[in-house]
């Protein structure tokens, strides 16, 4: 799990979107989800990749973003995926993260 503050966001197609964010505490891994609130609304994202760059980490989403820009100044925690969570998201998630990794 993983708390941060959104410094950047931009749609990169109807169903999916980007975020630069900087990381306060923790670490973020694909196959998580993050809330943000938000003037009374809740917006939940699926995490399905994490670039690190120099700065701030890019974080590739699945779920529509309103508009480039949007959210930024906000903070956001990661939390695991659930079995609902992954019958819910199952058409929107890369199979890689379709099913929980078993530690054998």
């Amino acid at each position: 799990m993983g708390i941060f503050e959104i410094v950047g966001s931009r749609r990169v197609g109807l169903e999916s979107c980007e975020f630069d964010v900087v990381l306060q505490s923790g670490d973020v891994f694909a196959g998580e989800i993050f809330l943000i609130k938000e003037k009374g609304s809740l917006w939940e994202y699926i995490i399905i990749s994490v670039e690190r760059r120099v700065g701030c980490i890019t974080l590739g989403c699945v779920t529509w973003l309103p508009a480039s820009g949007a959210f930024v100044g906000l903070r956001g925690s990661t939390r695991a995926m659930n079995a609902t969570d992954r019958k819910r998201y199952a058409k929107a998630l890369p199979e890689h993260l379709r099913m929980p990794k078993r530690a054998d």
